[in-house]
């Protein structure tokens, strides 16, 4: 039966083509939407979740001639530990950039094998910082040869055996013709971290002497939040003729921001959604012929609604098919405008996002569809059984103008990410 019910709604759908791509296509922008718009709240705030975040400073440097930002470098972290010793503990430094790089690993046989990996300087503080939980004890990197892998590295290169002791061996970045060998000394569980979930070798700072730096620390029990400011405001060091000074600050989130963010992308899948249930309710109440001819043969209730659940099941698998194919043409086109700035857009976390948001729809629109078929049942059957009809065109008028609102709401939408990353 259910068969039977599913090959009608497919010959329905065939026959107002035009409806179920504008609709279908409607519902998947609102979902390819939503899902990037989640992932990008939940990498935006994903520090506000660490414990203790209200004494997580952020901390930058600029050119005190001309009052210009400036990125650190390998060589500012080294000085600041040197001028100021009580933070050097606290000072956590990590690549602003996850680079892709070409490695091969040194198996303890001997043996050789070839992986792209994605690479990040990180200073010794960040994993305490981070709160990334180390396999192998505590062993941290003290050597300018040692690193930490990730847990789904690991599993690359060491299946489930101990990779502790095994060599990464790359070309150093300021001498391509020079090999450095690198040797594993613990692994980092990577998976839980939203934001570092994609980083799989960490290398430390002296790997790059050039590498652009981003800076926190976290303000020590016993001292306040603006005495830590206070101090780390007034440390000034020169860097190739120039005077360097620090601006700490505590790391607060827009709030506004965000909620403008969300409130968008909800109305853009409203808005998809409406327009979703609006052809689909209109197709069936169309069909007035079918569900007399239905009724009079002894149809009930339940049939309708399987009738009706069964062009909207068509309908959203379509949707979602349509969403999977604008969320990786979204995610490339992001890459290639933001580059590094869009690492933490990940393809298999939006694909589980909108599978998800998939059931949770679906299951609303099975909910929905009740209002229609009691609405049919509650009809006289002769208001049903009469010639004519008009084909609406003016639908179809209506779900493009909705589809431009929808893009409108996109751009707005996108402008606002844009203003908060900024």
């Amino acid at each position: 039966m259910i068969r039977h019910y599913l090959k009608i709604a497919v010959r329905n759908l065939v026959k107002y083509k035009v409806h179920t791509v504008l609709s279908a296509f409607c519902l998947a922008v609102g979902i390819v939407v939503s899902s990037l718009t989640w992932l990008f709240v939940r990498n935006a705030t994903e520090e506000d979740r660490l414990p203790d975040s209200d004494k997580r400073l952020s901390v930058k440097a600029y050119n005190v001639r001309d009052n210009v930002y400036l990125p650190f470098r390998p060589d500012d972290v080294r000085e600041l530990s040197v001028r100021a010793p009580q933070w050097a503990d606290r000072l956590t430094a990590y690549g602003t950039r996850l680079v892709e790089r070409e490695v091969t690993v040194i198996g303890k046989g001997g043996q050789e094998t070839p992986f792209l990996a994605g690479c990040r300087v990180v200073s010794k503080a960040f994993y305490g910082y981070y709160g990334l939980v180390l396999s192998y004890g505590n062993k941290l990197p003290d050597a300018p040869n040692e690193i930490v892998v990730s847990e789904s590295f690991a599993r690359k290169i060491a299946g489930s055996a101990n990779p502790v002791g095994l060599i990464v061996r790359l070309a150093d970045i300021n001498s391509p013709s020079t090999i450095t060998d690198y040797r594993v000394v613990n692994v980092a569980v990577t998976a839980s971290s939203f934001t570092w979930s994609g980083d799989e070798c960490f290398f430390p700072l002296e790997s790059d002497p050039g590498a652009w730096l981003q800076m926190v620390v976290s303000v020590p029990d016993g001292c306040s939040v603006q005495q830590a400011c206070d101090e780390l405001n007034r440390m000034e060091w020169e860097r190739d003729g120039n005077v360097l000074r620090l601006h700490a600050e505590l790391k607060q989130r827009d709030d506004v921001a965000i909620f403008l963010i969300l409130f968008l992308a909800s109305l853009i899948l409203i808005s998809g959604l409406i327009t979703f249930l609006k052809f689909n309710f209109q197709m069936f109440y169309n069909r007035r012929h079918e569900m007399a001819l239905r009724k009079t043969l002894g149809s009930n209730d339940k049939g309708l609604f399987w009738l009706l659940a069964s062009e909207v099941f068509c309908m959203m698998t379509f949707a979602l098919a349509l969403s999977l194919v604008l969320m990786e043409v979204a995610i490339a086109i992001a890459r290639s405008r933001f580059g590094e700035d869009a690492a933490w857009l990940s393809l298999s976390e939006a694909c589980i996002v909108n599978a998800g948001l998939y059931a949770v729809t679906l299951l609303v629109c099975l909910c929905l569809i009740l209002y229609p078929v009691y609405r049919m049942r509650s009809m006289r059957l002769a208001v049903h059984i009469r010639p004519g009809g008009r084909r609406h065109f003016f639908r179809s008028a209506i779900l493009a103008i909705q589809l431009i609102v929808s893009m409108f709401f996109w751009e707005v939408l996108s402008l606002s990410i844009l203003r908060y990353m900024n």
